[in-house]
């Protein structure tokens, strides 16, 4: 009851166009068409065994993400579960003891946010699948946004950034991450936890534009 009041007083609004939706998390319908985009993505590496990218980044869900990292707008996390909820039956089935790892953010950026974006991104879709999650990685180094950079830059800025908190016995993982751009950063990831150790490795990206 309370809540049907609330969107009374203020009916929800979609979050990227800003029209009016039926509940609050959620997009409209045609946001959510032109976001939408589950696909396999170029491996970029030997090292990766599938590369799966769940929605377009410049075409929708780059207000959500720039809202929950610059802006620290954690209610759109909703949203952005909400996109999940919708792609999770186009998302591959991985193997069943397959672990999952957070591409990790600088102790200074977590000081600034409070949060890893991407396990925020992920957390829900994860207990969903009943897969589980460990910080495996770390940064070992503070790196430059990537954004601002050229591919070259992209991939000198990461080199080396990672570092596996422990050893690994051929598990296989999930390497999860909120943007995909050249691939620098996942590669550099997926190579640390390959020298820990790791079996195969899975990559999926909530979004991006390849």
């Amino acid at each position: 009851m309370f809540e049907f009041l609330i969107n009374l007083i203020f009916p929800p609004k979609c979050p990227i166009c800003n029209e009016h939706i039926g509940k609050n998390g959620e997009l409209c319908e045609n946001c959510l068409k032109k976001t939408l985009n589950v696909r396999e993505s170029p491996k970029y590496s030997p090292l990766i065994e599938e590369f799966v990218v769940i929605a377009n980044y410049k075409n929708g869900a780059r207000s959500l993400i720039r809202d929950l990292k610059f802006k620290n707008k954690t209610s759109r996390v909703k949203n952005i579960d909400y996109i999940l909820q919708q792609a999770d039956k186009f998302i591959p089935k991985y193997p069943k003891e397959i672990i999952a790892v957070f591409v990790p953010i600088s102790k200074k950026r977590m000081a600034e946010r409070g949060f890893n974006q991407v396990e925020l991104i992920f957390k829900e879709w994860l207990k969903r699948r009943k897969i589980v999650y460990k910080d495996i990685l770390i940064r070992a180094k503070a790196t430059e946004h990537q954004y601002n950079l050229n591919p070259a830059e992209r991939i000198a800025n990461v080199k080396d950034a990672f570092k596996a908190t422990e050893k690994l016995d051929g598990e296989d993982i999930l390497l999860l991450d909120d943007i995909l751009t050249t691939g620098a950063t996942v590669l550099e990831c997926a190579k640390t936890l390959k020298e820990a150790g790791a079996g195969r490795i899975y990559a999926l990206m909530f979004s991006g534009d390849s």
